[in-house]
């Protein structure tokens, strides 16, 4: 009878050991690479898919109206100098440039060679941008709704004109009296703005492009300033894009 308890002694301890080291196993951190990165998704309706390969192939990411780069980790999913090809949606634009310019470009920072693409499919970007692309201006028709404000003359004096977010090319009057007259520009907190020499109406290439960040811009740059033919105003709810949770 003694042995016999013993015996069952025995197996109950085992039993009760193994039992807490399936437990403890289940509750264990597993060990393995890192998670992958979160993929990125638009805030607002899809304007742009840009695409690590020709022909819309690769990796790809969408993106809403706004100014993505990579100081800001805009281009996550993508990868910075990765982009070659593009889909931008009917009724909007974008800007590319192969310079993100960061946060402290204001009037003396150039943002390197910039593009201008219209609606449709991009099957490539061109061989100078390709797999060079560090910035993405997106935007649409102007709204109305405030955001920066454009002056004629340096200082933030002279006549001006309220921006609200989206882009403003001279070729469609969007400047109205300040045509070829932007020395100056207010850009309001939360909200970012790319200004280019050129718009569409002097073919893809933009010239000379500058990213202002919030803040007053008492002047532009001297290759800019009285120059301005487009400028890209991304709203705060446009920037930076959300991440799937």
């Amino acid at each position: 009878m003694r042995v016999r308890s013993l015996t069952a002694g025995v197996s109950i301890g085992c039993a009760l050991a193994l039992s807490q080291t399936a437990a403890g196993a289940a509750t264990a951190p597993l060990l393995g690479p890192a998670p992958a990165a979160l993929p990125i998704r638009p805030t607002g309706p899809v304007a742009l898919v840009a695409y690590s390969d020709r022909m819309q192939g690769g990796r790809s990411q969408p993106f809403s109206a706004g100014v993505f780069d990579t100081s800001s980790g805009g281009l996550g999913a993508v990868g910075n100098d990765q982009i070659t090809s593009l889909r931008v949606a009917a009724g909007y634009r974008v800007v590319a440039c192969d310079d993100g310019g960061g946060e402290d470009g204001g009037r003396s920072g150039g943002l390197g060679l910039c593009r201008y693409f219209g609606a449709g499919r991009h099957d490539h970007v061109g061989d100078d941008l390709s797999d060079r692309i560090s910035l993405l201006a997106v935007f649409g028709r102007p709204t109305r709704a405030g955001g920066a404000t454009a002056y004629q003359h340096e200082g933030l004096t002279g006549a001006r004109i309220r921006l609200g977010a989206g882009g403003y090319e001279q070729v469609d009057g969007d400047f109205d009296r300040l045509t070829g007259t932007v020395g100056s520009l207010r850009i309001g907190a939360g909200h970012r703005a790319v200004a280019c020499d050129n718009d569409r109406s002097n073919g893809m290439n933009l010239g000379t492009c500058r990213l202002f960040p919030p803040g007053a811009h008492p002047g532009v740059g001297a290759d800019l300033a009285g120059r301005i033919s487009l400028i890209a105003l991304a709203g705060a709810a446009q920037h930076p894009p959300a991440r799937d949770r």
